[in-house]
């Protein structure tokens, strides 16, 4: 039997794709790049929609032109999917707004009969029964080899609803959207992390990386680490925050006069990577 599995996140997919191979299993895995929760939506799947959400999220995280393209076309090829080759189509649902979205967008593109493995069961099998949002990319193998006994047909009338909330939520305008303590989505601003990421960094010299952890370990992991990194960036161009180079990654460098004019170099320092660079407000 052909079966093609959809995921939430290339790095999901990547741990789906190992611990099927260790299986012998010659399951197909396609991936959704992981950033449903970010900029404003596509109503429909024409080229010319995805286009334009695509130049949002380059906005967005300052993206290059290639990052642009090359998401671009990840979202092209998956929604252009020939999914009526396979004899079964199963969907990955986790708990993350972002994996939410999907599950809806899925329920929405695929017309053919679904099934699905719900991530939810994986909650009694961990320590800590309060964990946050649950998705692909934090599974074990032992997790996905559990999880993959799990597979349920969709039921018609739920995947008709779940296209229903992707038609409500493609129309979504928000820069970000995040889930609230009983597990909703909302619709928030793009700076709504903004404070939260000041105070962390008060008053003393802190690595980047260790305040983005920080707050990725305060907001459950809510967004992306990619996501509050941009929010720096976004941050030390306004002045808000002061930035220098990370002396323990700093290799004396001299920037051309075109590189300074690049969008990470704020100051003379380069935020491209966040091990580069401390931060104080």
């Amino acid at each position: 039997m052909s079966r093609l599995h959809l995921v939430y996140g290339e790095s999901g997919a990547g741990i789906l794709r190992l611990a099927l191979s260790t299986e012998g299993s010659e399951d197909c895995v396609v991936s959704f790049p992981a950033i449903l929760n970010y900029a404003p939506l596509f109503p429909s799947f024409d080229d010319a929609e995805i286009e334009e959400y695509v130049a949002r999220c380059g906005e967005i995280f300052h993206s290059s032109e290639e990052c642009i393209n090359k998401l671009y076309g990840d979202i092209l090829s998956f929604v252009k999917h020939d999914f009526s080759a396979y004899d079964e189509v199963v969907v990955w649902r986790g708990t993350s707004a972002g994996d939410i979205l999907f599950y809806y967008m899925v329920c929405s593109l695929v017309d053919v009969a679904l099934c699905e493995v719900d991530l939810t069961p994986l909650r009694q099998m961990l320590p800590n029964k309060n964990v946050g949002a649950l998705s692909l990319s934090v599974c074990s193998r032992e997790n996905i080899n559990y999880l993959l006994s799990c597979v349920q047909p969709v039921d018609v009338e739920q995947k008709d609803e779940a296209a229903k909330q992707w038609t409500e939520w493609s129309k979504s305008v928000a820069a970000l959207r995040v889930l609230d303590k009983t597990g909703e989505i909302l619709e928030v601003e793009e700076e709504v992390y903004d404070e939260a990421l000041l105070a962390l960094c008060r008053g003393e010299w802190c690595a980047a990386p260790r305040v983005v952890g920080r707050l990725l370990c305060d907001v459950d992991f809510g967004v992306g680490d990619s996501f509050l990194h941009h929010r720096l960036i976004s941050l030390a161009r306004r002045g808000v925050v002061q930035v220098r180079p990370n002396a323990k990654f700093y290799n004396g460098t001299e920037y051309t006069v075109e590189r300074y004019a690049m969008p990470h170099i704020v100051d003379g320092v380069d935020l491209a990577e966040m091990r580069l660079f401390e931060i104080k407000s």
